[in-house]
């Protein structure tokens, strides 16, 4: 399908977007090393594929660790950058913090509100449709360790193949 793009319009993507992980694994097992090899060879692949653009993976994180990625550490292992995306409610912002940079230093931790903002298309009653924005604000590193923002909308963003033109 991207050699297909790529041949309509003359480009290939710069940026492929696998939301998630477990919805596009197939009938794999995430925690066993051998299935989580070949799901990293076709990430490769699909890099490959595209001349140099990103992979970018949107992955669960584990139930016993929060920090991580659940299932085997192959696929931490053979990502270039990992990111580790917390939603604070009380807040009401969403953290992204780096947690692995193979070429290069981490970047500081970035903090959004989710903003909602109408969109150009109206629903089958009339009514303006929706979406988020995330809208940059200040970081203020925490003071206390807490479990805020830990639950199920906790998300690792694995990036396979990292092209610094691209700004996510």
């Amino acid at each position: 399908e991207i050699d297909k793009a790529t041949a309509q319009f003359g480009v290939a993507p710069v940026l492929v977007v696998i939301d998630t992980l477990s919805r596009n694994f197939g009938p794999g097992d995430e925690n066993a090393t051998s299935d989580m090899q070949r799901a990293g060879m076709t990430l490769d692949a699909i890099r490959h594929a595209t001349q140099g653009g990103t992979v970018l993976v949107l992955h669960h994180s584990g139930h016993a660790d929060k920090t991580r990625g659940r299932g085997s550490s192959v696929l931490w292992g053979n990502s270039d950058a990992e990111y580790l995306l917390t939603k604070d409610a009380a807040a009401g912002t969403v953290t992204l913090t780096s947690r692995k940079m193979k070429d290069g230093p981490k970047p500081a931790p970035m903090v959004f509100r989710p903003t909602v903002v109408e969109i150009d298309l109206m629903d089958e009653d009339g009514e303006p449709e929706t979406s988020v924005v995330l809208v940059s604000t200040l970081y203020v590193p925490p003071t206390t360790r807490t479990n805020a923002g830990t639950g199920k909308n906790q998300i690792s963003f694995v990036n396979f193949g990292i092209n610094p033109d691209v700004k996510l």
